[in-house]
């Protein structure tokens, strides 16, 4: 039975490997790789509810082989938010730029010419002929001036959980000049660098009462594409993990899942009761761990917070 399955996975192999290269070798498709082909692209903009976006600006890169053959294409979206690129292109870039007065530009790359994905040209064209491409662009609503970092820093104690004040931006004492906790965090590791250990891990925790995080999906392409408020109201996690390990040779890690962010409450305070009193908000793009050859290891992260209590804007000003 194993090797029924490997003899069809290598015949699999073989005839995706024969196709890939039969288009390779093919004369249109390397004369359109070369000097080009004719392309398509159905840009539709929308807003976050799917609402189509009219009169918002296009600004479109057909990319050639060389940075000074490539060219522009500009036009605006019609009533039903759509704009229709069509343009010579060898295939290898077409940038999408978004934009719109009061709103939040919207980037996204196109390529006809993956390694790998080749595809196909038929009568001059590239296929698919009008591909259809989504863009969502975003209002700005009320940015407010934010804490934003995005730095390394050296984590000080091997296992044991040390504080980090997010508004200072340093371990809590006796590692920092930090006064509050935001969250914790717990460093496993074997001493060796990210190429030799076999494991580096960063336990995140939130300890304080009603202190936790909630994850949320980012529009892709935007610039400014996460949360623009906290919810009160959302279950709050206490606990992540991040990891830096080799996997068959392979530098692999683990953190923040990608394309999402996670919207942070920290510092509560509660009542009597129970309820909540006090809290402050904030969003972390990413965090990561990684082992370095001098010995120490280092945690990466990007944050954006809002040093005002009970202010749920996670919107920065730019």
């Amino acid at each position: 039975m194993i090797k029924t399955i490997s003899c069809v996975a290598l015949y699999l192999l073989m005839l995706l490997f024969d196709q890939a290269l039969a288009q390779k070798s093919d004369a249109v498709y390397r004369d359109a790789r070369k000097n080009g082909a004719e392309a398509c692209v159905v840009v539709k903009v929308e807003d976050d509810k799917g609402t189509p976006v009219v009169g918002a600006t296009v600004h479109v890169l057909m990319g050639m082989n060389f940075r000074t053959k490539s060219y522009f294409i500009d036009g605006v979206t019609d009533t039903n938010g759509t704009y229709i690129v069509k343009g010579k292109t060898t295939g290898n870039e077409i940038e999408i730029v978004v934009s719109k007065t009061g709103w939040y530009e919207s980037v996204q790359k196109l390529c006809f010419s993956k390694m790998g994905e080749e595809h196909e040209v038929k009568d001059g064209k590239w296929q698919p002929w009008g591909v259809e491409v989504p863009m969502r662009i975003r209002r700005v609503v009320n940015p407010v001036r934010l804490i934003c970092k995005h730095e390394f820093y050296t984590i000080p104690v091997v296992g044991k959980a040390i504080g980090f004040d997010m508004e200072k931006s340093d371990w809590t004492a006796p590692y920092g000049h930090g006064e509050r906790s935001d969250f914790y965090v717990t460093l496993s590791w074997d001493g060796k660098p990210m190429y030799d250990t076999r494991q580096t891990e960063l336990a995140v925790s939130f300890q304080g009462d009603r202190d936790g995080y909630y994850e949320y999906s980012n529009v892709r392409g935007c610039a400014f594409g996460g949360a623009y408020a906290a919810d009160p109201r959302h279950h709050y996690e206490k606990s992540m993990t991040c990891s830096s390990k080799r996997i068959d040779g392979v530098p692999t890690y683990t953190g923040v899942r990608p394309g999402c962010s996670l919207v942070v409450r920290s510092r509560c305070r509660v009542d009597a009761e129970g309820h909540l009193v006090s809290a402050n908000y904030s969003t972390i793009r990413a965090v990561a761990v990684e082992g370095e050859p001098e010995g120490i290891a280092t945690m990466l992260i990007r944050y954006f917070y809002n040093p005002t209590p009970n202010d749920t804007n996670l919107e920065p000003a730019r």
